[in-house]
């Protein structure tokens, strides 16, 4: 009994420990931030949607991640509105709070503001422009467009190049499929395609209609969320690519949270035989859409697509070269069953 309480006591320090780190990093201005366990973030709040609702596990996910605290008083607030300084704050975060040196010279950021740091460095690697040559609207509430536009140019600046990117880009246009596309900016247009290939952002229905919603507001649980999703997909400081470094395995659906199964040495040695080089016309065109589903055999990615309803005779490659760099293409088989059998093989270890 006595070992009983004892446990329980010390879980009950760890859960005040836990409160006390976070009301200091508020208290501090937001930027020093504990990662948590998942556990250790629900005790400390007492407003975290149940396990079966749609942001759950993301609101779970940053708090564990250090990525985003409370709002005081034990409390996430997760259907507040955020704003355009906080993500640029939580960008920040997962960038490791680089030291910039350089200051954006925004009139609205004061010197001192808790989001002052972040607000320089998103400006500095042109993850965020503000809204004028002179201020950043750190106060203003954050659009849905502006939200992905600011993931959208953070993955670049993580190093993706936009051949990495355009895996989920749809040239003709996957906003255009919305009733209020044409309430999408200029010059969100690319970051909206990227987003929405990649899962990211999601539309709403309303009235029948199926709409993006450019212009809503984000709250603090749909950021949760977006950035649950995004983890799957951006390599930062620290956490490795989300590509995966491990050889030889099958991601189906591309490069989202879908899952990935590994492939056994017998087949591996089978597939890289099919998909040499004397059995396949090369060419530096990369195929701009989305794969069905992405082969890493070694230091290479096989991508593989479906149009209307059928297999391409035709796959892109991507390969990381001794020094660092990618080159990347298209292949089309000399005989199209070779592809077929590739794709017969990579189909077992795909569930029914």
């Amino acid at each position: 009994m006595s070992e009983i309480i004892a446990a329980k006591g010390r879980t009950s320090i760890r859960r005040w420990q836990r409160l006390l780190a976070v009301t200091l990093a508020l208290l501090l201005g937001a930027v020093w931030v504990i990662p948590a366990s998942p556990a250790d973030a629900e005790a400390a709040y007492t407003d975290i949607p149940g396990e079966n609702h749609w942001s759950h596990e993301g609101i779970l996910f940053v708090i564990s991640e250090g990525w985003m605290t409370g709002t005081g008083n034990g409390s996430f607030s997760p259907q507040r509105i955020t704003s355009r300084a906080a993500l640029a704050a939580v960008l920040y975060r997962i960038a490791g709070s680089p030291e910039t040196g350089m200051s954006a010279d925004f009139k609205d950021v004061p010197p001192n503001a808790w989001y002052q740091k972040a607000v320089d460095w998103a400006f500095l690697t042109g993850v965020s422009r503000g809204c004028s040559e002179t201020a950043f609207g750190p106060d203003d509430a954050l659009t849905r467009e502006q939200a992905v536009t600011m993931l959208y140019s953070f993955a670049q600046s993580c190093g993706y190049s936009q051949t990495e990117l355009s895996l989920f880009y749809d040239q003709d246009g996957a906003y255009m499929t919305y009733a209020d596309s044409d309430q999408v900016s200029q010059w969100a247009i690319p970051a909206v395609n990227w987003c929405l290939n990649a899962g990211l952002l999601q539309g709403r229905e309303k009235d029948g209609a199926l709409l993006l919603d450019p212009k809503g507001l984000v709250t603090r649980e749909q950021l949760a969320a977006i950035l649950y999703r995004f983890d799957h997909i951006v390599k930062w400081p620290g956490k490795g690519d989300a590509l995966g470094t491990e050889s030889n395995r099958l991601t189906v659906k591309g490069l989202l949270t879908s899952p990935s199964y590994v492939i056994n040495e017998a087949d591996a040695a089978l597939l890289e035989e099919l998909l040499a080089d004397e059995g396949w016309e090369k060419t530096e065109d990369f195929l701009e859409y989305p794969p069905s589903f992405t082969l890493h055999l070694g230091d290479t990615q096989y991508l593989f697509y479906v149009r209307d309803g059928a297999w391409l005779n035709q796959c892109g490659f991507i390969t990381t070269q001794e020094d660092g760099e990618k080159a990347s293409g298209g292949m089309t088989p000399a005989e199209p069953a070779v592809l077929q059998r590739v794709i017969d093989i990579c189909q077992h270890y795909t569930p029914e």
